[in-house]
């Protein structure tokens, strides 16, 4: 609580902003005592070290802390270490350890890892550079100091214990717990986050020697009172590690093979690299250096499709292009070929082209009630506006996200948020309420990822009124465009009501198929 959960909550926002291009708004320290009566925290008035890992990105700076504080850690022990990590591979810590070790004769290091690889690219990336790990100790002479264990439980059967925990107790002083383990990646290309407490307190002290006498006690099947008894006795963390058991819980050494095949260093490269993995030089040849994101070429972008969807808005309303969109004129065009046996397939090419090219889709719809009549004009108009709306939906799925993004930012997944909340009704809302046009929203809403079938079901019941009232009038529509009626007005307000109920009766029966699905 207090100051480091509010600074590690800075942390969280700005790599969830990373990682999803959103910004979460800042929170402020709840007041009073958030603990409860049933948690009793470990440490109380400390200071907390956070350290990081963040790879070297195109406008970012790597963060090596995470190494850096093992090594300092490292240069502090005087008596005692003791770990628990799943990986380990960083030859240059282990070189760290063995000097600091030469340094202090009395000093001794107890390891708690996984017993064996769980899988064949672990075997040959980890567990090979575990072996280079442990004879770095061999090497410097001190290896009757380093001990390797990992957790066996012995019943009916034998198993060992998976370790995924990332912990390092120095002495009584330090504490460390976080993510990172001890190897390659962890150092320089995982984004990672540990905390550390160091003791200024008799307390504190403490604190942290019963922290790791309770880890060790668990691993060994005992309590915290028998390893401290233990140590009393023996003087040595690594006899006290190696002789407890109870229960069958027990520490056991883990065995590394001298003799065993060499680790394919290609895996290791790739799956332990200690910076990001640049491209090979013969993928540069094919398709060149990744070019550097540069602002000013989004904004072009940005700038040059607002251009287009402005330029084909103005087109159709000051040109002589003009001319195309009044209804009078449409309707000759469908009336042209209304008794052709094609029909339905030219209305369908003509609302799809017209829809890629911003032309007014009241204007299609009004044309085709008027030339077909009130049943088939419905038909086609309705489902020519919904052939339109789903190929300018799948151009914006497949070419708009990215340039979406770049407009929108942090924005982008709140308004996806928003709609998905409101599945059916916010696509509708957004079709009764012409807000862009049809061709601009029908973009935006394939590049945004809003579920297919909201956004059928939305468009259909959006423009349900306006197709229902148009239908509905049929010959009338040229009259009720220049001097619209009160009977004209009831007819609307009578469609959007059927519309809002059809609209939650569709909404509850697709909440009601996900929630089935789930």
């Amino acid at each position: 609580d207090g100051q480091a959960a509010l600074a590690l909550a800075e942390l969280a926002r700005e790599r969830w902003r990373r990682g999803t291009c959103e910004r979460t708004p800042p929170l402020r320290p709840a007041p009073g005592n958030c603990w409860t009566d049933s948690i009793k925290p470990d440490l109380t008035d400390i200071d907390v070290g956070i350290s990081r890992t963040f790879p070297p990105a195109e406008e970012e700076n790597e963060i090596r802390e995470v190494e850096a504080l093992y090594m300092d850690m490292v240069d502090r022990a005087e008596r005692t270490i003791y770990v628990e990590n799943q990986y380990l591979t960083a030859v240059r810590f282990a070189e760290r350890l063995a000097k600091r070790m030469k340094e202090r004769p009395a000093l001794e290091v107890v390891v708690v890892a996984p017993k064996t690889a769980h899988s064949w690219l672990e075997e040959q990336t980890m567990q090979g550079g575990l072996g280079r790990f442990a004879r770095v100790f061999d090497d410097a002479g001190v290896r009757d100091r380093f001990c390797l264990l990992y957790p066996e439980v012995a019943g009916p059967g034998c198993i060992d214990t998976m370790v995924h925990s990332k912990i390092m107790v120095i002495d009584d002083t330090l504490l460390r717990v976080g993510s990172a383990n001890l190897n390659n990646r962890s150092f320089g290309l995982d984004t990672e986050c540990d905390v550390t407490f160091e003791a200024r307190t008799q307390a504190h002290r403490e604190a942290i020697v019963s922290l790791r006498d309770r880890m060790l006690a668990h691993f060994c099947g005992v309590t915290e009172k028998d390893v401290s008894a233990s140590l009393a006795q023996t003087g040595s963390l690594i006899r006290t590690a190696q002789s407890l058991s109870n229960g069958g819980h027990s520490l056991k050494p883990i065995e590394i093979d001298a003799n065993a095949a060499p680790p394919l260093s290609a895996l290791e490269g790739i799956a332990d690299p200690e910076r990001p993995v640049a491209p090979p030089e013969f993928l540069k040849l094919f398709v060149g250096e990744r070019p550097r994101a540069r602002r000013i070429n989004r904004i072009a972008k940005v700038v040059g499709v607002g251009l287009v969807v402005i330029l084909l808005v103005l087109l159709w309303r000051f040109t002589p292009l003009a001319e195309m969109t009044r209804p009078a004129a449409v309707h000759q065009w469908f009336a042209d070929f209304a008794d052709e046996p094609s029909a339905p397939g030219i209305v369908l090419g003509i609302f799809v082209v017209a829809g890629l090219l911003v032309f007014p889709v009241t204007v299609l719809i009004a044309a085709t009630a008027a030339t077909f009549g009130p049943w088939l004009g419905f038909a086609y108009a309705a489902t020519g506006a919904l052939v339109s709306a789903i190929v300018a939906y799948a151009v914006g799925a497949l070419a708009g996200r990215q340039l979406l993004e770049d407009v929108m930012g942090p924005r982008l997944n709140r308004v996806r948020r928003t709609i998905l909340r409101g599945g059916v009704l916010a696509v509708a809302a957004v079709r009764m309420v012409p807000i862009a046009p049809f061709t601009l929203v029908n973009l935006v809403a394939g590049a945004s990822r809003i579920p297919l079938l909201d956004y059928i079901v939305g468009t259909i019941l959006g423009m349900l009124p306006g197709l229902v009232v148009i239908s509905a009038l049929g010959y009338q529509i040229f009259s009720i465009l220049i001097e619209p009626t009160l009977y004209n007005v009831i007819l609307l307000i009578l469609a959007v009501a059927a519309w809002i109920a059809v609209s939650l009766a569709a909404q509850a029966v697709i909440t009601r198929w996900r929630g089935a699905r789930a």
